[in-house]
Formats: C-alpha cells, structure tokens, sequence
C-alpha cells in the first residue's frame, strides 16, 4: 500500500508540475561519472577509492524549449556504482537527482543553462569475499545542460555535473561476525546523454 501511495504522490507532484510548465517533457538518458571516495572507519584504517559510476534514468523537465529563464528537472536513475583500490566493489545504486536550471542561451533551437543539482542516492550489493555493503549519500554541486530542440516535439540534451557528497557504508561479513561503518565523502563528475519528448508546446 505504501509503494501504490508512494507512486501516486509522485504521479500527482509530476502534474501538478507540467500545468504549470512550457515546453515540458519526459524521456530518457544514459550516465557515466567518475570520481574519488574517502571511507572514513570507526575500528579500521581509512580508505581512499577511485569511482565509477553507469546508469539509466528516466526524466522530467518543466521547461526544454520556451523562452522562460526557469526550469526544473528531475532525474531517476538505476544503475551501478564502483569502487576500485586494490580490489573492486560493484554495487547497485538508485538515485535521484534535482536540477534548478537558469537559463544562459534561449533560443529557438537550443536553450543552455546552469544551475545547482542536488543528487540523493543508495547503494547496496557484495564484494568478491561475499561481505555486504549498504550505504546512501546526499551529494551538492554544479550542473550545466544544453537542449537541442528538434521538429515534432523531439530534444536532444547533454548535462554534466561536479557533485560532493557525504554519506555512509555499513560493511557486514557473510556470518556475522564482522560489522564496519565508514563515513563516505565523494567527488564525482557526471556526463549525462539522452532524449525527451515536449508537450505543452
């Protein structure tokens, strides 16, 4: 019952938002990033580890096209995230992520902006010894897009990112015996790829 009222909230905050929308628009888009982490143990030595991000998204936009300054878009994502020193951890994420865009470029054809992002995510999977890891961040940062906008309702659209987050990863062995909690600072950069659709117009 929570996730049908979960899913209908969203459903009713998306049009509550595209009444109030030019140009708005669905779609879907690829991510790559790549960054650094900092674990942070409370028993064991600190950990420094290289990042790499992949996902799909779907996504929302209030304004791809119109001659307005303001849009906001939302972005959810599935995908994974690695972390690599000696060894490698594959995770599964979730995210999401919101962007308040100004508009730099509003033309008829192409709108630039840039504007603050704000990316919430969750991870959770096992490494190569069969330990689990389970941990989520709050991350901050820059974000600047381009849209493309084609004939019959159809845009293009890039988005890159320099997100600074803070988080946790908890660490539990295959038997139990075994329990760490890190606290995760992360640098990430994210280029972000894909395709919406206007309505509204």
């Amino acid at each position: 019952m929570k996730s049908i009222g979960l899913r209908c909230g969203l459903a009713s905050a998306l049009f509550a938002l595209s009444a109030h929308s030019n140009a708005a628009g669905f779609g879907l888009y690829a991510v790559q990033g790549a960054g650094d982490a900092d674990f942070t143990g409370y028993y064991y030595n600190d950990i420094s580890m290289d990042t790499e991000q992949s996902a799909f998204g779907l996504v929302f936009d209030t304004n791809l096209s119109k001659n307005r300054v303001f849009n906001y878009r939302l972005g959810i994502e599935r995908g994974t995230t690695s972390y690599k020193n000696a060894d490698e951890v594959k995770l599964d994420e979730n995210a999401i992520t919101h962007d308040f865009g100004f508009a730099l470029v509003r033309e008829e054809n192409l709108r630039a902006w840039i504007g603050p992002e704000l990316r919430v995510a969750i991870q959770s999977g096992q490494d190569s010894s069969g330990n689990d890891w389970n941990g989520g961040s709050l991350g901050l940062g820059p974000a600047v897009g381009m849209n493309w906008n084609l004939r019959h309702g159809l845009t293009l659209f890039a988005k890159a990112s320099l997100i600074f987050s803070y988080g946790f990863m908890d660490i539990d062995d295959y038997g139990g015996w075994f329990h760490e909690s890190y606290d995760v600072s992360q640098r990430s950069v994210f280029m972000n790829f894909g395709v919406a659709f206007r309505f509204k117009e």
